[in-house]
């Protein structure tokens, strides 16, 4: 009986076979043509035949930005005040209940700043109660100059009730951030994975973070003169897998868009982002308002783009390619950068220069891309080592954290910008210190 199944056996096999193999070739047509129709506008501009592109706006001659609110040579606390405003503030007051109180808050947060930069981490197993011990030292030094400093149990009811909420943080205090600032020719979108491994809703992992686990936070940044970081908004993520939520990424491009200021010729200015924000509908947006953008890609986004960029690079370093859309005018570059690998930048505001010869090893839009982009980093690189050293009690206390942060290096970088001809400025712990004294006395004369 077997003998005879084998043979049947064997032709269903083949049969099946054939028909997989069908089945595959027609796949393979059917992507082609959808390839072949993706690519239609797409022309092909070869290293050794390319002209330079250049931008409407010189990114990299950043002299324009003003801001507006802060007095020329402000204090900290001047620069403080100027983006934490009686309206802010109220707005604040209302998220947050009847129980907040402004003079309160103020001390609270000079002694809060005050910690914040003159303790570091505690060391286990040294200290059993190291916030404690911390609050102390600094309410002996706030006794010196003051009368009446809160207690311990006034001081970390009102720390931990009065946490920035999470939807305050992206409408009205980014709106405050971005309101100072005017005449910015590119904003940055990019993000911070905020290290956090306690029980989160909201929690990521990303291996390729340097924090690995944590709280994803968008930022949106500019560079003011002399490349001082500035950041215009705040988005921290709160979609959760678990309950079906998710945060798509054109949320995140729409919530951008809406930040950026017109430059003064009614211009709208450029939007840089990384390789997670833009995806097709993103493109669209953009495309549709009339936003210039220049932004990374993921190749499996883009891939008909983008396979056909690889192609023509393959893996050599510095060796780059290009495609243009005849009918939006958008550009894809694909280069093989030595320090950062394979990267795809695609832009809709770079023209092409006929007349003119491309220098050697001059890129088209990656120059551009990479000053841009270093705004975000600029102002994570300041913050880092600064960040609240002490463990908060839940999740959205690990938010509040960043946000303060974020909130105290604006500040300090109002304070740089408003001083730029004067070599007295002190340095980042100095200035703070400085910021928690005359907080609390601006607290203490309020009425």
């Amino acid at each position: 009986m077997s003998s005879q199944q084998d043979p049947l056996n064997k032709r269903k096999r083949a049969l099946s076979l054939t028909e997989g193999s069908l089945l595959f070739e027609r796949a393979k047509k059917k992507q082609k043509k959808a390839t072949e129709f993706c690519l239609k506008e797409w022309t092909l501009i070869k290293q050794r035949d390319a002209k330079p592109w250049t931008h409407d706006e010189d990114l990299e001659a950043n002299t324009g930005p003003l801001i507006t609110g802060v007095p020329r040579n402000a204090s900290m606390l001047g620069a403080f005040l100027a983006i934490m405003t009686t309206p802010l503030l109220y707005s604040l007051r209302k998220a947050l209940g009847p129980s907040f109180n402004i003079k309160t808050y103020f001390k609270i947060m000079a002694l809060r700043i005050y910690i914040q930069f003159t303790e570091h981490p505690p060391i286990r197993g040294v200290e059993t109660r190291p916030l404690y011990n911390a609050f102390l030292r600094a309410s002996s030094d706030f006794s010196a100059k003051f009368p009446k400093v809160p207690c311990w149990s006034t001081w970390s009811k009102h720390f931990n009730n009065w946490a920035f909420p999470i939807a305050w943080c992206r409408t009205h205090l980014s709106s405050a951030f971005g309101s100072l600032v005017r005449g910015v020719p590119f904003y940055v979108l990019d993000e911070k994975l905020k290290r956090y491994t306690g029980n989160s809703p909201y929690i990521r992992q990303v291996l390729t973070k340097p924090d690995k686990i944590g709280h994803w936070i968008s930022e949106l940044c500019v560079l003011l003169a002399q490349d001082i970081p500035f950041c215009t908004g705040v988005y921290p993520l709160t979609s959760c897998k678990a309950a079906g939520e998710k945060t798509s990424v054109l949320t995140l491009i729409e919530w951008a868009a809406r930040k950026m200021h017109r430059l003064p010729a009614g211009k709208n200015p450029t939007l840089v982002a990384d390789s997670y924000y833009l995806d097709t509908a993103g493109k669209k947006h953009l495309n549709d308002t009339k936003i210039p953008y220049i932004c990374s890609v993921n190749p499996v986004r883009f891939r008909s783009q983008c396979d056909v960029l690889k192609r023509e690079v393959g893996g050599s370093h510095g060796k780059w390619a290009a495609i243009q859309n005849s009918g939006t005018g958008e550009l894809a570059v694909h280069v093989m950068d030595p320090t950062v690998g394979a990267k795809y930048v695609f832009t809709n505001c770079f023209k092409e220069q006929t007349r003119k010869k491309l220098r050697a090893h001059q890129i088209p839009v990656w120059g551009e891309y990479r000053y841009a982009f270093s705004a975000c980093d600029k102002l994570n690189l300041q913050m880092a080592g600064h960040y609240w050293p002490f463990r908060r009690m839940t999740w959205s206390h690990s938010i509040d954290s960043f946000v303060f942060t974020v909130l105290l290096f604006n500040t300090y970088n109002l304070y740089r910008f408003a001083n730029d001809e004067d070599t007295s400025i002190i340095g980042t712990k100095d200035a703070m210190i400085d910021l928690s004294f005359s907080l609390y006395a601006h607290a203490e004369a309020m009425h």
